[in-house]
């Protein structure tokens, strides 16, 4: 079988299961970058400043000759932001009655919120999701889309496992306002004694300093970055929701989970769905450092605690979202007929 995703975010973490399987021959994959125009500037402004960046692989030859290269594949796996202008081109893959499959994890398709969100382009995207078949990340999802299956994102639990552990505070992802960073920077001031370690990049990252900060910049590569998390002990994703965007998922929670760290996550949409509050995790409200505070105290200062969630954090991942697992759950879906 083979297997063609056109993306705009074509981020190999979110297609691992498709991997596994593709390494198991159960299917022939290909990812396509859909960004005609932005990707060749993104790989020369990349080059003129002698940088290189692990998850910028697309070939720009691909991207261009993809229009027409998908008129002649078989199924294809779509997966574009809400509202995105590519909905025209979407729109004529489902008139020429194309396999598609569109991959989302927004789960406000019922309410105006979102880039690009107006009249037009919500009604041609209404037109595009109605009777196409769906894959999407969170439960969320299936409670505004219909003839959608839920397969969650999915962890190596074999990279990312539990092992000798430093009493530590770690943060991965995006360094931006609505991450909540600002508190974390403010509570490292607080915890001197405490290693705050931080990876990623972004607007903030001139704040990501001080005594007792450690930054280790962007790390793509899986093996160097579950090194970071298997010997961490405390993970905090401070997110909280915007106008345009929310953390509709948290694939950084069940990497922090897989490597048995004791997880507090401010209780968006995402998280929320992962996280059993008080056995495997802590929820906490967003923009709210107080309790941020307490439930970091908490965990700092009672071993017990700090085992007992990241002990169950493991648990649950092996147990529901397991790269195999979720693998199977693929080819499942997709070796069926009616998909």
């Amino acid at each position: 079988m083979k297997l063609t995703i056109y993306t705009e975010c074509p981020t190999e973490v979110y297609f691992q299961p498709l991997r596994y399987l593709q390494e198991q021959k159960k299917i022939k994959l290909e990812i396509i970058d859909s960004r005609l125009f932005y990707l060749p500037l993104l790989k020369l402004k990349l080059f003129l400043k002698r940088e290189k960046k692990e998850y910028i692989k697309g070939s720009v030859f691909s991207s261009w000759i993809a229009p027409i290269k998908l008129l002649f594949s078989d199924k294809i796996l779509l997966g574009f932001s809400p509202y995105s202008n590519a909905v025209y081109y979407l729109l004529f893959l489902k008139l020429i009655k194309k396999d598609l499959i569109y991959y989302t994890s927004w789960p406000h398709w019922d309410q105006k919120r979102g880039r690009s969100n107006w009249f037009w382009n919500r009604f041609l995207w209404r037109l595009f999701l109605k009777k196409t078949k769906k894959i999407g990340v969170n439960d969320a999802c299936a409670k505004v889309l219909d003839n959608i299956e839920i397969i969650y994102h999915s962890v190596d639990t074999e990279l990312f496992k539990p092992e000798k552990k430093r009493l530590n505070v770690l943060y991965v992802g995006r360094l931006e306002e609505e991450k909540g960073i600002l508190d974390l920077i403010t509570l490292s001031e607080e915890f001197k004694n405490i290693t705050f370690t931080f990876v990623g990049n972004g607007k903030l990252k001139p704040l990501i300093k001080g005594d007792n900060i450690e930054y280790f910049g962007e790390i793509w590569n899986r093996e160097k970055l579950a090194n970071v998390f298997n010997q961490s002990s405390i993970f905090v994703l401070n997110s909280y929701k915007t106008e345009n965007w929310e953390e509709v998922f948290g694939l950084s929670v069940l990497e922090a989970m897989s490597s048995g760290l004791a997880v507090i996550s401010t209780d968006c949409i995402g998280p929320k769905r992962i996280i059993t509050n008080g056995e495997d995790g802590f929820l906490i409200p967003q923009r709210n450092i107080n309790i941020l505070r307490d439930k970091l105290n908490l965990v700092i200062k009672d071993n017990k605690i700090r085992e007992r969630l990241g002990k169950n954090g493991r648990k649950k991942v092996l147990e529901n979202y397991d790269i195999k697992k979720i693998g199977e759950k693929w080819e499942k879906f997709l070796s069926n007929p009616s998909n």
